[in-house]
């Protein structure tokens, strides 16, 4: 079956801060996921220096999930895990990791497991995926065996512009508009059908 975790609190956040590709409609290989390997959130933003930590914090502090997210993932009534493979200077998974984690606060039953991109994560997600690009988002059971989908860079939408632009600044436009919060909404909804793919491959609600 499928679990999730604890609350950070913005007082911990402090302290260490003064311390220091679309949703993918296809399925995935078999595979499992080692998360002891992975790491807690507070110790995924502590990879980054200075500059890169002041704006992880700053992000988590404002970002807040939909109404409509929020109610889905809250009504989730069985243990998953969200095992993100993500990289602290990496600007898209600035924008997409912080949902991950709400979502990780929003229900015990659903736990966040960060895995920073080294050779090893980019070697599973191409053999997963096709791609090695971060963000990208796997459910697994409490087991790390992988339950559905995948969340692959960018929402449907986002890569779907991306994909017809007719020139590389219509493109870096488009992923600047995701930088920007223009498609928080839309990141939430591939999230919204990642986990619910998972539900449906384990017949869980």
């Amino acid at each position: 079956m499928l679990r999730f975790a604890g609350i950070l609190t913005f007082g911990l956040l402090a302290a260490l801060l003064t311390g220091l590709p679309a949703f993918s409609a296809a399925r995935l290989q078999e595979g499992r996921i080692d998360l002891s390997k992975g790491l807690s959130f507070e110790k995924y933003i502590a990879t980054g220096n200075g500059s890169q930590l002041g704006s992880a914090l700053e992000r988590i502090s404002s970002t807040e999930l939909s109404e409509s997210f929020a109610a889905f993932v809250k009504e989730i009534g069985a243990p998953l895990v969200l095992a993100a493979y993500t990289d602290i200077s990496c600007p898209d998974c600035a924008r997409t990791i912080p949902f991950v984690y709400a979502a990780s606060q929003a229900n015990p039953l659903v736990r966040a497991v960060y895995f920073p991109r080294d050779d090893a994560a980019r070697l599973f997600m191409r053999a997963q995926t096709g791609k090695a690009s971060v963000p990208t988002i796997f459910v697994t059971d409490e087991g790390g065996a992988l339950v559905g989908e995948a969340y692959v860079e960018y929402p449907e939408k986002v890569q779907a512009l991306i994909d017809s632009s007719a020139s590389k600044e219509d493109a870096d436009r488009h992923r600047g508009d995701l930088r920007s919060g223009l498609y928080d909404d839309e990141i939430q909804n591939s999230l919204r059908k990642l986990i619910e793919s998972a539900i449906a491959g384990t017949g869980a609600r």
